[in-house]
């Protein structure tokens, strides 16, 4: 569970001082296991690693439906995820790209945002097997990527950025498992992008002044009415996609190339103090 997250064990202190391995770090189980893998499969992992960072870093406020990223963000995460929305329906409306617009235009979102950013960079990628984003068997409310065929799950790459710490993984160690009979998106080698990243780097910002609108129109909860009565928003707790954080991915024809699940010390403790702030105020089920 998240909310026992250490900030200062003897483990976590065991990393290098600027990095947290987190199969030491998170709760629960996960046992050292290298998997090798071609070339090619590596390069995928390593591209989706990218892309999960940069959606990361795109949409600043943090996901909208997190309680790490509400607290952080005292609400912003949340709001700006309802503006994105309103920006869809409203401002992009019969626009194809209007889901991945909106979220860059209100700098946040949920996975739908997230997956639909994701999408958008990996179709502009010179990547040789189809991406397709599905439904979750196990959180029916969530999407993700995966580049390849889910039947080979030892070698289907998923990107999904919206766990806390989200990290690139095979399928066959996906804790949030890809529902291969609820397939939303694909899109195939040497087709068009989902959309020119020329025509995403245009799309303007929208001011804090027009975000705060849009919410109180709809009659958003501000943070501290939302402290007053966490009941009035949904927010989850979900720090990995990972069965076991543990596993790590080698390139088997250059064992100096590898793919660990770690995350950025200031990050982690960052993220581990807010869950343990938003503990007080919000329930711990939905927390993994």
């Amino acid at each position: 569970m998240f909310p026992a997250l250490p900030l200062t064990s003897a483990q976590v202190k065991r990393s290098d001082p600027q990095t947290v391995k987190l199969w030491e770090a998170l709760p629960g189980r996960h046992r050292g296991e290298t998997v090798l893998v071609s070339p090619e499969l590596m390069n995928e992992l390593n591209i989706a690693q990218n892309v999960i960072d940069v959606v990361k870093d795109n949409l600043v406020h943090g996901t909208g439906n997190q309680k790490t990223d509400y607290m952080l963000s005292r609400g912003q995460s949340y709001h700006h995820a309802v503006a994105a929305r309103h920006l869809r329906d409203v401002d992009f409306r019969g626009d194809d790209g209007a889901i991945v617009k909106s979220g860059q235009a209100a700098r946040g979102g949920t996975c739908g945002e997230q997956s639909a950013l994701a999408m958008a960079y990996l179709s502009n990628m010179d990547l040789t097997r189809p991406v397709y984003t599905y439904a979750v068997e196990n959180h029916p409310d969530h999407q993700l990527n995966v580049i390849g065929d889910l039947r080979e799950p030892r070698r289907a790459v998923v990107v999904d950025p919206w766990p806390i710490f989200a990290r690139a993984h095979l399928a066959d160690n996906a804790a949030l498992r890809p529902d291969i009979n609820r397939l939303l998106d694909v899109h195939l080698p040497g087709s068009d992008p989902k959309i020119e990243l020329d025509e995403l780097a245009d799309v303007k910002l929208v001011d804090e002044k027009r975000i705060a609108h849009i919410n109180q129109q709809k009659q958003i909860p501000t943070y501290h009415q939302v402290l007053e009565n966490p009941g009035s928003v949904r927010l989850e707790g979900q720090t990995h996609g990972i069965r076991n954080a543990g596993v790590r991915y080698q390139n088997r024809e250059n064992a100096a190339e590898v793919l660990e699940n770690i995350a950025d010390r200031a990050v982690y403790e960052r993220q581990a103090m807010a869950m343990q702030q938003a503990r007080r105020y919000f329930p711990e089920g939905d927390d993994s």
